[in-house]
């Protein structure tokens, strides 16, 4: 078909067919679905045959983002019809005026149907223009044509796939339509080019020949920003977003209040808001978190061993409350209690009844590998978490960590009375516990140890606590060998080194050290500062100025114990042999623990005579099983990666605590908790606030953050569905596109 001036006038046109000629042969022969195969020809497949209809592929020398772009033909042998598809849209026949009905499949028609398929030119949409804002209408593709030559393109998303018959720029009408609009729109939404773009970072090298390239990102960054007339137009670097992300999350208001000041054209809070909440915090193992961590890793290079480590989970209060979350035209009351399907089931059989209970504290897990990488992986309301629970959630997720490539080896811990009845699951009794260094097999994976253990900076402030307790007037009265360990010989000793010594021997001791309160109680190194070397090598000379009086031997025989306890966990050099100092240290120091208590066990006297001369019978098995089962943990590490070291300052739950800092801290208020719907909002600022690895005893200083879940992650954009208001909670029953989920499902939607 061609096109022509009519006769009738010069503005007049017309078509003039040409090639047109009579169909002279006689016999056709009919084509039916068992012989359809013989007259394939061979630029065409037979891609599918379902029932009576056949759909064929006819190859095309055009390529779609690399793929080879195939015309499909679908013949339907009971109804007598066929259709045409390109790129799985149908085309609509009836508009390039063919007919689609025949009434036998003949040679004749099946030949007219194929040159008919063929003859269509596909619409591969116009060139693309180096615009900063592209609608979301407009689809760009990477077209490559017959001559081989790759260029990038756009179309309309509701391009008719084909350009008709007459078209000569090989788009449909839609796609010219709707995209020479946007290709002629304000030329203030278009990129520099590539000189522009030189000239430009050519000028800042001259202005700023120091600068480096993120001053320079930031300056771009301002330009374009001040070269749009709507503030919906900018487009921000990835980097310059990370950064604001980094800053809004520790701080919103401080943020705001750099926002607008207006030396900074900075992204919103609302637009930084959609990349901290791409992924949500939904209660339980999480796919979309641990694919989150998958890729921090990655971008991170953490190497193969440091894909190695424990879980540290441990609990915090939270307040009682019950929140309706509305995402799209879903609805979900979130702070229930849901310890998922078992737990709920278990609480069932037990209590005899079933019935909702809000959540009072937070079951929160962290993975920790060696070389320092950390992520939350899970959390879940509980109403205070029973041991089988824990055993329930934590082999759950030991799986789930396995199947990303996250491997554990052991389960760090609180001395709490539930963790411990946790680790006895795993034994038949103390005795056959500490024979096997307190590991046992992991369920998940047979092959595998997974070592229980207990954290350190608990265990030290439980024997500060003790000692604290311990004295005339207190409720114990602790004793080793002959002699008592009681604080008023800190006290005694401090005042002797404040009031003797002008430069003093401990200068770190303050009052918070002797007489501390019960929120002081629970600062690591107030506890960690009265029971090193400094406080040993204070007691030794206080002895000395006794004149080497023995009442104060076996304090200074405790504090050379854990001092040595303290110098190993806080020291932040690898151990990368079983032949290393450090760990006969250890075995040495649980070797004078055990004696203690067997000791004391040997005494005479009453059982709770025997219960007070001793810091306890829980705090000395929690040593015990700190000291055992991280010398069982370095000699896996150590046969399973040689020449790859732990660090002895990272075997510890700073990284959950200092995780409860922040969600109270940074977000709701120092002596305010939380309730589990602000709690489950805070947890993703509280991943991009933060290092994702540790660095021991500082673990938020000079190493990367992760990135949003968006720049991670490639998700697909889908629009959510309006919800009707909502005026009264009362209207809920009546509403039908209202559904209330159980806390047990996950209701997981993509932003």
């Amino acid at each position: 078909i061609e096109v022509v001036r009519c006769r009738k006038g010069k503005s007049h046109m017309g078509r003039k067919y040409v090639g047109i000629c009579f169909d002279t042969t006689i016999f056709h022969e009919v084509i039916t679905l068992s012989n359809l195969c013989t007259f394939v020809e061979p630029d065409t497949v037979i891609l599918e045959t379902t029932g009576n209809v056949v759909r064929l592929g006819i190859l095309t020398k055009t390529k779609c983002n690399g793929n080879i772009v195939i015309k499909e033909v679908m013949i339907d042998f009971n109804k007598n019809q066929w259709a045409h598809k390109v790129l799985g849209k149908e085309i609509d026949l009836k508009e390039l005026e063919v007919d689609n009905s025949f009434p036998i499949l003949t040679t004749k028609e099946y030949s007219v149907i194929l040159k008919c398929v063929r003859s269509v030119d596909i619409c591969i949409g116009l060139e693309c223009p180096s615009a900063k804002f592209i609608p979301r209408y407009i689809v760009q593709e990477q077209i490559t044509r017959q001559d081989g030559e790759t260029e990038r393109r756009i179309r309309c998303s509701t391009c008719k796939g084909v350009a008709g018959w007459l078209s000569e720029n090989y788009a449909c009408v839609r796609c010219r339509k709707s995209l020479n609009v946007f290709k002629n729109c304000d030329n203030n939404i278009i990129d520099l080019n590539l000189k522009d773009d030189q000239d430009l970072s050519r000028i800042l090298d001259a202005i700023f020949p120091k600068a480096p390239p993120q001053m320079k990102a930031m300056l771009e960054a301002q330009y374009n920003a001040l070269s749009v007339q709507d503030p919906r137009q900018r487009r921000w670097d990835s980097d310059m977003i990370k950064c604001c992300l980094n800053l809004w999350t520790r701080s919103p208001q401080s943020y705001k209040d750099l926002k607008d000041s207006n030396i900074l054209i900075l992204p919103s809070g609302r637009q930084l808001q959609r990349y901290k909440n791409a992924t949500p915090q939904d209660t339980g193992i999480n796919s979309e978190i641990l694919h989150w961590m998958s890729k921090t890793a990655d971008r991170q290079k953490v190497p193969k061993f440091g894909r190695y480590g424990g879980l540290i989970h441990d609990e915090t209060r939270i307040q009682q409350d019950l929140v309706m979350n509305t995402k799209g035209n879903k609805n979900e009351l979130v702070g229930w209690i849901d310890t998922g399907d078992e737990g709920q089931d278990i609480r069932i059989l037990k209590e005899g009844t079933v019935q909702q209970t809000l959540a009072t504290e937070v079951f929160q897990v962290y993975f920790l590998g060696y070389t320092g990488f950390r992520f939350p992986v899970a959390h879940y309301p509980t109403g205070g978490i029973t041991a089988a629970e824990i055993y329930i959630l934590l082999y759950d997720i030991i799986s789930a960590l396995q199947s990303w490539g996250f491997f554990v080896d052991y389960v760090l811990q609180d001395g709490g009375q539930q963790n411990r009845e946790f680790i006895k699951m795993h034994f038949k009794n103390e005795e056959d516990a500490e024979k096997k260094n307190f590991c046992s097999v992991n369920i998940v994976n047979p092959e595998q140890k997974l070592a229980h253990s207990q954290d350190y900076s608990h265990n030290i402030k439980k024997l500060r606590n003790a000692v604290l307790s311990s004295g005339v007037n207190g409720t114990r009265a602790i004793k080793k060998g002959d002699h008592f360990i009681m604080w008023q010989q800190w006290l005694d000793a401090a005042k002797w080194d404040d009031d003797t010594n002008s430069r003093k021997l401990h200068y770190k001791i303050t009052p918070s050290h002797l007489h501390p309160d019960s929120a002081e109680k629970m600062r690591n190194h107030l506890a960690e500062e009265m029971l090193d070397s400094d406080m040993l090598n204070l007691m030794q000379q206080y002895k000395q100025h006794l004149q080497n009086r023995p009442e104060l031997n076996s304090a200074i025989e405790f504090l050379e114990n854990t001092s040595k306890l303290i110098t190993i966990f806080k020291d932040k050099r690898p151990i990368f042999s079983v032949k290393d100092t450090r760990v006969a240290t250890l075995l040495q120091v649980r070797e004078w623990f055990q004696t203690w208590k067997s000791d004391n066990q040997a005494l005479g006297g009453s059982k709770k005579e025997k219960e007070k001369s001793l810091p306890s019978q829980k705090c000395l098995n929690d040593i015990d099983c700190l000291i055992g089962s991280f010398v069982e943990v370095v000699k896996v590490h150590v046969n399973r990666f040689p020449g790859e070291g732990i660090y002895p300052s990272r075997f510890n739950s700073d990284v959950i605590e200092n995780n409860f800092c922040q969600v109270r801290g940074l977000h709701n208020g120092n002596m305010t908790n939380p309730n589990y719907q602000n709690y489950k909002t805070t947890m993703n600022s509280v991943i991009l606030g933060q290092t994702s690895i540790s660095r021991g005893r500082k673990s938020n200083a000079g190493q990367q953050s992760a990135n949003p879940y968006p720049m991670e992650v490639k998700i697909p954009n889908t629009i959510l569905k309006k919800r009707k208001p909502l005026t009264d909670v009362t209207n809920l029953a009546n509403d039908n596109n209202v559904q209330f989920l159980p806390p047990s499902k996950k209701n997981c939607i993509w932003w």
